[in-house]
């Protein structure tokens, strides 16, 4: 699986700008109080109060402001059904309430007393609002066409072209042209210079706001590219298959960058040409273009020279040594970083665009540093690889030296027999006995040699499989007849149970003898005289379940982990006094493996050890099974 792509940084909203549509409609919400209480304000002013407002046509402005505030409850339902609201279409959409507003308020100072009316001081309140949620010109132009709609209206009324309001027991003098130029100087500069102070402020909020936001998106860059870094190491280094990490770092880069195409080159032995070992989205006529040399490629020298190369358009770039192909091949932009393993570069990584492209310098950053990830899950597969290579070796080799020693030692173990049995000559009782120590050294060797011909044979598939039906519960039986006298001759009680009928699977007979044979003979070796041994036989819903326990020495808790491991004794076997080569339980491991298998141990010193092994019927033998689950006692 892909690790995901970081997220592509969008274009920067700031919290006031991505919250002016719910500004909006708080100011709707707020209208919708407004328009009822400025009747109701005004009617029970009239009443209580000797002062004689215009209470009706207040009462109309106040329908008015009702109206118009529909339209801007349907208007701003429509532009929140948009699938791209943009911040400019809400700022018009604000701007266009202001204007109603303030002509609104315009009116209500004509019906309140003109240059007297209390209403003015609420163009100030508006101003400072409109100030917060505009931008700077915007609030200004704003705030100039409210002060020109009043300033209009006071000389209107001065002149006499529109006949002024005067509110009985408030204000019902007026003194004159002095007086109005004082409240309109007052009023203008009042509004300009709250304004000014508002926008000043929220201009600074702004600015501030943006440097915290640029902060987040950076640190949101960071943390993505830091999670998908992640990512992509987990996801190199969850195999150690070298073809398999190979195909998958162009794929993996190609996806995280979202670019078109992506391809891992590496040097020859030489050093002297560059070739792909993977790639991703080229196709194959492009992939056979030729071998790049290093000589005649000047963008891939600079890249292994250990720096990034960004090109924005290969067809501008004459250091390309086949530009002509990458145009047939659709591509038109690349970057390049070096693949390094210690302080040696060994090849790149390249990923391509269809389009030009200008590089940025977190993409050459992020993707020099995938590369560097990738580098390492190379180097780890490469050395696995060899540590392969090498355990194959070592297994031919002392595959090899067991087959030649297996003849030698038959042969000198067949000459002692004659010399003891008394063909050469008589023996005395001390020779009798040096005798009997070296066969009981040379039988050693020989189940040594059987071992390890055993597990050579089944590590590298030397000798055909025959994978057949095979009668597990003839198995059981033959291997406890082999250790039956052993046992007699140890006092040992040996049970069996569901071994009475046929128990059919698909198995190789001689490997599941071997597998048998090996767990009773551990069983029979380490449980004292008088103890107990059981093997008990059980068909499941996959195949079936065999149980060897013994009433032995255990094996110690810290043991548990190794005792399926090559030439490893528990302390305790090694001291009881049995022979063993330490390779038995490697094979039983091995051959549960090639039948995907499942082998578990149950263990307590002193008390006694379970081998339960679960093979499965029907399955495809030899495929790669995991390890087998240890589980202490």
């Amino acid at each position: 699986m892909s690790p995901n792509p970081p997220k592509a940084p969008g274009p920067l909203r700031l919290p006031l700008e991505e919250e002016l549509s719910d500004r909006v409609a708080w100011f709707i919400r707020l209208r919708w109080v407004a328009a009822p209480a400025i009747p109701v304000i005004a009617w029970s002013v009239r009443a209580l109060l000797p002062v004689g407002v215009a209470a009706v046509q207040l009462t109309v402005i106040a329908a008015i402001i009702a109206a118009y505030n529909v339209v801007f409850a349907l208007g701003l339902a429509r532009l929140r059904r948009r699938p791209h609201l943009s911040f400019e279409a809400l700022s018009r959409f604000a701007g266009a309430q202001s204007l109603a507003d303030w002509a609104a308020l315009t009116a209500m100072v004509h019906w309140t007393g003109g240059v007297d009316s209390p209403v003015l001081l609420f163009f100030m309140f508006h101003a400072v609002l409109a100030s917060i949620l505009l931008p700077t010109l915007g609030a200004f132009l704003h705030a100039a066409s409210g002060t020109t709609l009043v300033v209009a209206l006071l000389v209107a009324e001065h002149l006499g072209v529109v006949p002024r309001v005067p509110v009985p027991g408030f204000a019902e003098t007026y003194e004159g042209f002095p007086r109005l130029a004082g409240v309109l100087a007052f009023f203008v500069t009042g509004i300009l210079v709250t304004v000014w102070l508002a926008s000043s402020i929220s201009r600074r909020l702004r600015r501030r706001t943006r440097e915290l936001a640029e902060v987040q998106r950076d640190l949101e860059g960071a943390y993505n590219r830091t999670t998908t870094l992640y990512d992509v190491a987990r996801a190199l280094s969850a195999s150690l298959d070298l073809s398999k990490v190979l195909e998958s770092i162009p794929r993996i880069a190609a996806g995280v960058m979202g670019t078109r195409a992506a391809c891992l080159r590496l040097l020859s032995d030489d050093g002297a040409t560059l070739r792909v070992e993977a790639s991703f989205g080229l196709s194959d006529e492009y992939l056979g273009k030729g071998p790049v040399e290093r000589a005649r490629s000047a963008v891939d020298r600079v890249v292994l020279a250990g720096r990034p190369l960004a090109v924005r358009d290969i067809a501008a770039e004459p250091g390309f040594q086949y530009p002509e192909a990458a145009g047939r091949e659709g591509l038109r932009s690349v970057l390049s970083v070096p693949v390094r393993a210690g302080d040696e570069t060994i090849g790149l990584l390249r990923v391509y665009t269809a389009e030009p492209h200008d590089w940025s310098a977190s993409e050459v950053g992020f993707l020099a540093a995938l590369a560097g990830q990738a580098s390492a899950a190379l180097v780890n597969a490469r050395a696995y690889r060899r540590l392969e290579e090498l355990e194959a070796a070592k297994s031919r080799f002392v595959f090899a030296v067991a087959h030649q020693l297996k003849s030698p030692v038959a042969a000198v173990m067949s000459r002692l027999q004659l010399v003891r049995d008394g063909y050469v000559g008589g023996l005395t009782p001390q020779q009798i006995e040096m005798l009997e120590k070296a066969q009981g050294r040379l039988t050693g060797l020989q189940d040594l040699i059987r071992d390890l011909l055993a597990l050579g044979a089944l590590r590298e598939q030397i000798a055909p499989r025959q994978v057949v039906d095979t009668d597990l519960a003839e198995a059981v039986r033959k291997a406890v007849d082999v250790m039956s006298e052993r046992a007699r001759e140890k006092s040992l009680s040996v049970e069996v149970s569901g071994a009475d009928g046929l128990l059919p699977i698909r198995a190789d007979p001689d490997e599941v003898d071997r597998l048998l044979s090996n767990l009773v003979e551990n069983a029979v070796k380490y449980t004292p005289d008088g103890g107990r041994v059981s093997v008990a036989l059980s068909r499941t819903a996959a195949g079936a379940r065999i149980e060897v326990s013994d009433t032995g020495i255990g094996i110690p808790e810290e043991a548990l982990a190794k005792v399926f491991e090559e030439f490893y004794r528990a302390p305790n076997a090694r001291g009881s006094g049995e022979q063993g080569t330490g390779l038995g339980l490697a094979l039983v491991r091995r051959i549960v493996e090639l039948h995907d298998g499942v082998i578990r141990v149950d263990s307590r010193t002193g008390v006694g050890t379970t081998f339960t092994v679960d093979l499965p019927n029907g399955a495809a033998p030899g495929a790669e099974a995991a390890a087998p689950e240890v589980m202490p006692g």
